[in-house]
C-alpha cells in the first residue's frame, strides 16, 4: 500500500501503528471532516478546526477564506497578486491608447479638411466701373490718342499734329460746330487758360473781335467763354474748358459754334464730352 493510501486508511480506522509518523495523528482528528483529515495527512500540516487555537496552513486558509471582493486582474507580470489593485502599467497603457485614438481622429479630420474645398480668399481690388450709357444722340468713341469720350452722332474725326501734342477735332456734318481736344503741359488748368488768353504771341485776346463773356473755375478745372470773329467767317462762340483727368493728366476741350446756332448747342457737346472723358486704363466714375 502506498504511503498516502496508508495514511488515509490510518485516519479512517483510527489505528495507532508505531510505523506511522505524526502525519497520521493529524489525520485522526474526529472533530474534522474526512476530507480535511486526509488533506492534512497528505500535506504534512496540522489539521485545525474553526475553533482551534493552532494556526491554519496557508493552503487551508485559502480554502476557508471568503472570496476576495476585489477584481482579479490577469497579467503576464508574475509579481501581481490575486485581489490587488490594478497595476499602474495597465493604466498607463490605457492612457496611451486614448491618446493614440485622439491623434488618429485629429489626423483623419485634418486630412479630410485638406480634401474638402475651403473658402475662397478674395483679394480686394479697385472696382472697374463701366461707363454710363451715352445720352440720346451721342455715342462713345475710343480715340486712338488714348482716351474715350461721348461725341454727337454723325460727327467726323480729324487730327492735327502740333509741336507739343496731337490736336483731335470732331466736326458736325454742316461744319457749324466743333470739338477740339488736346493735352496741356502747364502746371494747372487755371495757369494754362490764363496763358492761352493773354500770351502776346498767340493769346485769344489778340484775335479779331475778341470779347470775354464769362470766366469760371473749380478745384481742378478752369473755363473761359468768349466771342471772336475769324477771317472770312462770322462771329464765333468758344467755350474753353481745361481740367485734370482721372489719371492726373491735364487736358483742354474747346467747343465752338457760329453765333447763329445759339449758346446751348455749343454748351451741350462740351458738357457731355467733359463728363464722359476718361484716359486709357484709368478708373473713371460712371456719370
Amino acid at each position: 500500500m502506498t504511503k498516502p493510501a496508508s495514511r488515509y486508511w490510518a485516519s479512517l480506522t483510527d489505528s495507532r501503528p508505531e510505523v506511522w509518523d505524526r502525519l497520521v495523528e493529524q489525520g485522526r482528528r474526529r472533530d474534522l471532516p474526512l476530507w480535511r483529515r486526509y488533506l492534512a495527512s497528505l500535506l504534512d500540516v496540522e489539521a485545525v478546526g474553526r475553533g482551534g487555537g493552532a494556526a491554519q496552513a496557508p493552503e487551508q486558509e485559502l480554502l476557508e477564506r471568503d472570496p476576495p471582493a476585489s477584481t482579479v486582474y490577469y497579467t503576464l507580470d508574475r509579481t501581481v497578486a490575486v485581489g490587488t489593485t490594478p497595476p499602474v502599467r495597465r493604466r498607463a497603457w490605457r492612457i496611451t491608447g486614448f491618446a493614440l485614438a485622439a491623434l488618429l481622429v485629429i489626423a483623419t479630420a485634418f486630412g479630410v479638411s485638406r480634401l474638402l474645398p475651403g473658402p475662397t480668399l478674395v483679394t480686394p481690388m479697385t472696382p472697374i466701373v463701366p461707363p454710363a450709357l451715352p445720352p440720346v444722340g451721342y455715342h462713345m468713341v475710343k480715340d486712338p490718342v488714348g482716351y474715350r469720350l461721348d461725341v454727337p452722332l454723325g460727327w467726323t474725326r480729324a487730327q492735327k499734329e502740333a509741336s507739343l501734342t496731337p490736336v483731335v477735332f470732331y466736326d458736325s456734318p454742316d461744319r457749324d460746330r466743333e470739338l477740339q481736344i488736346f493735352q496741356i503741359s502747364e502746371s494747372s488748368p487755371a495757369k494754362s487758360l490764363d496763358l492761352a488768353e493773354k500770351d502776346p504771341s498767340y493769346g485769344f485776346a489778340r484775335q479779331p473781335g475778341y470779347a470775354a463773356i464769362q470766366r469760371t473755375s473749380g478745384d481742378n478745372w478752369s473755363e473761359l467763354a468768349y466771342y471772336y470773329t475769324p477771317v472770312d467767317e462770322g462771329v464765333t462762340l468758344v467755350i474753353d474748358h481745361r481740367f485734370e483727368a482721372a489719371d492726373g493728366t491735364l487736358y483742354a476741350i474747346r467747343s465752338a459754334g457760329l453765333q447763329g446756332v445759339g449758346l446751348d448747342p455749343v454748351r451741350e457737346p462740351l458738357d457731355v464730352a467733359v463728363a464722359s472723358f476718361c484716359p486709357v486704363d484709368a478708373h473713371c466714375p460712371a456719370v
